[in-house]
C-alpha cells in the first residue's frame, strides 16, 4: 500500500475536523481495503473485523485532531493502532457478555422449568413472550451496528423521527441518511434471520 503525502493526509484531517464528508471519504477509499486486512490478521470473525473497522474510521471522524504525526508514525501505522485498541475493547466485551449470558443460563433454567410447569398455558402469555423476545433480538441487532448506522436506526425504531429531522439535528443531507438507513435495515434483517435461525447474535458460528 502507498502512503498519502503527509501534508495531503493533514490537509484533509482538517477538512475532516469540519465534517467534511468528501475528506472523509477520500481517506476511507484509499485506506479501508489495508486496514480491513490488518484487523483480519490479527484473527478475529468477520463480524468483528467490520465493526472494528467502522469504528477506527469513525475515530478518523470524531477525533481526526488525535492524529498529529509528530513522532514519526504514518497515518496507516496509526489507524492499526486505533484498530487494535478496538480490537481489544470488543474482545474483552465478547467475553465478558459470554460469561453473564452463561451465567444467567445457569442461574435461570431451575426457576423457569418449574414457572412453566407451575403456570397454566395462556395465548396471552405466549403472545408476550414472543414479542418480548424479538423487542431483545431487535435491540441487540441494532447495538452491533457500526456507529454510523446505530445511532439512525434508534432515531429510525424507538424515537420514530424521519429523515428530514434526523438530517438536521446530525448534520447529514437527508440522501446520506437515507443511504445509511437502507444499509442498517439490511445488517439488520441479517442479524435477525441469524437469531431465528439460532445462530449466536455474539459470535458467528
Amino acid at each position: 500500500m502507498i502512503e498519502l503525502d503527509p501534508q495531503q493526509i493533514q490537509s484533509l484531517l482538517s477538512k475532516i475536523a469540519k465534517k467534511n464528508i468528501a475528506a472523509f471519504d477520500q481517506l476511507y477509499t484509499h485506506y479501508h481495503v489495508p486496514l480491513h486486512a490488518f484487523i483480519l490478521s490479527e484473527g478475529v470473525h468477520n463480524e468483528m473485523a467490520e465493526e472494528a473497522l467502522n469504528d477506527a474510521f469513525m475515530t478518523v471522524w470524531d477525533k481526526s485532531d488525535t492524529y498529529k504525526g509528530n513522532d514519526g508514525a504514518t497515518f496507516y501505522t496509526w489507524l492499526c493502532a486505533v484498530a487494535k485498541n478496538r480490537i481489544r475493547d470488543l474482545l474483552k466485551k465478547e467475553a465478558k457478555h459470554a460469561r453473564k449470558f452463561q451465567d444467567n443460563v445457569n442461574n435461570s433454567n431451575a426457576s423457569d422449568n418449574q414457572s412453566m410447569m407451575d403456570e397454566p398455558f395462556s395465548w396471552d402469555s405466549l403472545k408476550h413472550y414472543e414479542e418480548t423476545e424479538r423487542n431483545q433480538i431487535m435491540s441487540t441487532c441494532i447495538s452491533k451496528l457500526p456507529r454510523r448506522f446505530r445511532a439512525i436506526s434508534y432515531q429510525v425504531y424507538y424515537q420514530d423521527k424521519g429523515y428530514k429531522q434526523i438530517s438536521l439535528e446530525q448534520n447529514l443531507s437527508e440522501g446520506t441518511v437515507k443511504s445509511r438507513m437502507s444499509s442498517a435495515r439490511m445488517k439488520i434483517k441479517s442479524c435477525v434471520s441469524k437469531a431465528y435461525s439460532g445462530i449466536s447474535l455474539w459470535r458467528e458460528q
